[in-house]
Parts: C-alpha cells; sequence; structure tokens
C-alpha cells in the first residue's frame, strides 16, 4: 500500500476473496473478509500486510477465485481516500506464497 508521507494519516487494508460465477459474474465468498487491518502510519513510501483464508474442503473444483483489497487512509479516524484493486499477476512475493516466489492474478481450484 502506497504512503502518502503524512505522518498522522494511517493506512488500512481489507482483504476479500471473490469467486466466479456460471455467467462469469464476481461474487463475494461468505466468511472471506479480514476486515479492516491496520497497516502502520502513512509517513511510509509504503507498507505490506496480506491474510490468508481457509476455505471449506466442499468448495467445488474448478471454482475461480480472486482477491480483493479495499486501502482507506485515515486521519484521526475518518477517510481521507479510498480505493480499491482486484489481485494481478507478477508481484514480487514475500513470505507466504505457495509456490515460493510464486503471484498469480486468480486461482482455479483443483
Amino acid at each position: 500500500m502506497p504512503g502518502t508521507g503524512h505522518k498522522g494519516e494511517h493506512m488500512y487494508m481489507r482483504f476479500r476473496l471473490q469467486y466466479r460465477g456460471a455467467k462469469g459474474v464476481w461474487h463475494y465468498v461468505g466468511g472471506a473478509d479480514s476486515g479492516f487491518v491496520h497497516a502502520g502510519s502513512a509517513r511510509y513510501v509504503s507498507r505490506q500486510t496480506g491474510r490468508n483464508f481457509n476455505l471449506a474442503a466442499s468448495t467445488a473444483p474448478g471454482t475461480v477465485l480472486r482477491g480483493v483489497v479495499i486501502f482507506d487512509w485515515r486521519i484521526a479516524g475518518q477517510d481521507v481516500h479510498h480505493a480499491q484493486l482486484q489481485t494481478t499477476a507478477g508481484r514480487r512475493v514475500g513470505a507466504g506464497a505457495s509456490p515460493p516466489g510464486y503471484s498469480a492474478a486468480r486461482c482455479k481450484l483443483s
């Protein structure tokens, strides 16, 4: 998440999962919502955080998933800017990638 350089501003991220429905429309996965996670002071150039979600074993094979992240920049608890993005491929990956170093925009369950 990009910082703004303002030391009194704080950054929050909310992570959610979506699945692609039969007609190609994206729907939110129930229970796959991190709520807003404090990412730190906006005085930094950027901050990074994330969340893992565990899915029930009954999730249908072939289901396509993607992540959505909502960014909030706040001063004294009040939103000053808000943005939302879907996952993209080719990101530099830190700890937790499986396989290590792998980044994809979407994943297909098998």
